[in-house]
């Protein structure tokens, strides 16, 4: 059994679930000469907030389902 089964059997076991699926994301930004790069895999969303607390969405979701 590999370590990630062993691991879903154990949260399975814990939660008392039937049905556990698996998955990762991944946001990371850059900030180069005043330019701010942004990069993201999964359902990760990234915000700018602003100093009067509105909020600019930084990237698009790549989820599949």
């Amino acid at each position: 059994m590999s370590i990630e089964d062993n691991l879903l059997k154990q949260i399975k076991n814990t939660l008392n679930v039937k049905h556990i699926t698996t998955g990762s994301c991944a946001l990371v930004s850059l900030i180069i000469n005043k330019t701010l790069y942004v990069a993201n895999s999964g359902d990760c969303e990234g915000l700018l907030i602003k100093n009067n607390g509105s909020a600019i969405a930084l990237n698009k979701r790549h989820n599949i389902a």
